[in-house]
Formats: structure tokens, C-alpha cells, sequence
């Protein structure tokens, strides 16, 4: 089965717990994405958010809303703290892909939502 690889970008928000979670979800996901460096460069755009803090969950909230305004031709996945603790919100959203924490490792799936 021949699979077109996209090109990728993710944003982490948060702690080294996220940090290393998204580092994580860049190898797993090496195969069928080719991440960039670039925003303006993906096809997905994935956002590895936090909600320790009010202020950080204002922060996620923030640059949600500035894909959904300036990307909103792209694939966005939301996924970590804030989408487990606000998914029904985000949903409504029109987010394509939103993954609570226990949904994490089974990311590789997304591929065929956001296809």
C-alpha cells in the first residue's frame, strides 16, 4: 500500500514530561511525516499542550485559536493535558484530530483521520 508522507510541524507547550512525550511522537510518526521546521512548510500541524497552570492554558488557548485563524487549511491535532481536561470544547472547535492523554500512544492511528 503506497502511503503519501506528509510534512509535519509540532508545537510543545509545558514540561520535560511533554518534551520528552514529543519527541516520543516525532519518532513514532518519522515514518509517515517529515516534520519541518517551519510551521508555514506542514501539512500537520500537532500541539503538544499543558494545563498545569491557568496561565499555561491560556497560553494553548491562544495559539489554538491563532492556527484555526491563520492555518485553518491544515490538519491540526491537539493533544496532552488541556485536550484531556477541555476535549469536548476543542472538538467543537473544528480541530480535526483531539487526543486526550490515555490516547497519546495510539497516535499513529491519527494518520487515518487526518487523511
Amino acid at each position: 500500500m503506497y502511503f503519501e508522507r506528509k510534512k509535519g510541524y509540532l508545537k510543545n507547550f509545558g514540561c520535560k514530561v511533554n518534551l520528552a512525550e514529543s519527541n516520543e511522537i516525532i519518532e513514532k510518526l518519522s515514518y509517515y511525516v517529515d516534520f519541518q521546521d517551519k510551521i508555514e512548510d506542514a501539512d500537520i500541524i500537532l500541539v503538544n499542550t499543558c494545563a498545569v497552570t491557568s496561565n499555561a492554558s491560556r497560553k494553548c488557548m491562544s495559539y489554538i485559536r491563532h492556527l484555526l485563524r491563520y492555518f485553518a487549511d491544515r490538519k491540526i491535532v491537539v493533544m496532552g493535558c488541556l485536550s484531556t481536561l477541555m476535549k469536548e470544547e476543542l472538538k467543537k472547535m473544528n480541530i480535526n484530530v483531539v487526543l486526550d492523554n490515555n490516547e497519546k500512544d495510539n497516535i499513529i492511528f491519527l494518520l487515518k483521520e487526518v487523511n
